[in-house]
């Protein structure tokens, strides 16, 4: 189970890059709402590998606060009415 968890890690960790990296291509293209799709796949990744696995640590951790940002960055951009009341609750 713990060989499991641990390939299923170094699986997830690349999967997610490669998730981050097609939605920076379509967020530099102009394609914010398609950016976002791709960000909160990488991000759904990364919280499912987290709370999986026993063996998560600070460089998985530090990677969902990465993809959380991306995410925030780019719903800001997308959706710039939700992130002003966002910020005056």
């Amino acid at each position: 189970m713990v060989l499991i968890q641990c390939l299923l890690l170094q699986i997830i960790h690349p999967l997610s890059v490669s998730y981050n990296k097609l939605g920076d291509l379509e967020y530099g293209m102009g394609n914010i709402e398609a950016g976002v799709k791709w960000y909160k796949q990488g991000l759904a990744l990364r919280e499912e590998s987290v709370t999986r696995s026993s063996h998560a640590g600070p460089g998985e951790q530090l990677d969902v606060a990465v993809s959380t940002i991306k995410v925030a960055d780019a719903c800001q951009v997308w959706c710039p009415e939700a992130s002003v009341q966002h910020d005056h609750r």
